[in-house]
């Protein structure tokens, strides 16, 4: 057993570590525009967004592994995320490490839109990441501006958050269900979180859309039994699973 003052000194560098560890915390945030100011506190929305930002942050790289898994397996993968520099820019940067060419269609004047879409649609790019809901078309065999078609890979949506608007959520999964072309999505969310019953809650809203217009919601219905009563199964650890097949075998009107 260690005397008074081996104690002392252990306590002492342990206590340095945690300012150091705070102070590094501290610098990441203030970096990634997260860091607050003044007395400013998460408070309602606030807290919300805030909560979003950085469970979609800490989930950069289970999004990428799946993306790369999905490459891999010869399909194009379409990936909605909500925010910038919190998901849009890491996991981009992250593909591209890895080898993978990433379209980009977000950012304010950022990008060329319709230069990056093309290039996601011809096949020269094996990934999208956007944030946009609506007005542009992801899906296979496009019939593209100048005569030709897009390329016929499967395509493969990714959610890298649930979002919390069931009408967003359906926007979203109508970029890739077009033309009689349909695909699956995977929705990401920590298990044992409250980020798996958000994941729930949108699938019900989506199909609540979906129903005001006449669509086929059975297999909306079916993921829904599948989660059971209330989407949540507790865990003594959080950790991210990914839900499939959201989407699978809509008709073409679906998710238009």
């Amino acid at each position: 057993m260690g005397t008074g003052s081996d104690l002392w000194h252990a306590g002492r560098t342990d206590a340095r570590r945690a300012r150091k560890l705070r102070g590094g915390v501290g610098e990441f945030c203030r970096e990634m525009d997260l860091a607050r100011r003044g007395r400013n506190t998460a408070k309602g929305r606030a807290a919300l967004l805030r909560f979003r930002q950085k469970a979609g942050l800490i989930r950069v790289d289970s999004t990428v592994a799946r993306i790369a898994q999905q490459v891999d397996a010869e399909r194009q993968v379409a990936c909605s995320v909500e925010f910038v520099g919190t998901a849009a820019d890491p996991i981009a940067d992250r593909l591209r490490d890895s080898g993978i060419d990433v379209a980009t269609i977000y950012g304010r004047d950022r990008f060329d839109p319709e230069a990056e879409r093309l290039k996601f649609q011809t096949g020269q790019a094996k990934v999208c990441v956007f944030t946009t809901v609506a007005s542009i078309s992801l899906h296979a065999g496009e019939s593209l501006p100048d005569g030709s078609q897009a390329s016929t890979e499967p395509r493969v949506g990714v959610f890298h958050r649930a979002r919390f608007s069931g009408i967003a959520g359906r926007r979203v999964t109508g970029r890739t269900h077009r033309d009689h072309r349909v695909s699956p999505w995977h929705i990401a969310y920590a298990e044992g979180t409250v980020e798996e019953q958000v994941g729930k809650v949108m699938v019900e809203r989506i199909a609540a859309a979906s129903d005001t217009v006449g669509s086929d919601t059975t297999g909306l219905a079916d993921w829904q039994s599948s989660s059971g009563p209330t989407g949540c199964r507790p865990r003594s650890r959080p950790r991210t699973a990914w839900r499939p097949g959201l989407g699978r075998d809509p008709p073409h009107r679906a998710c238009r």
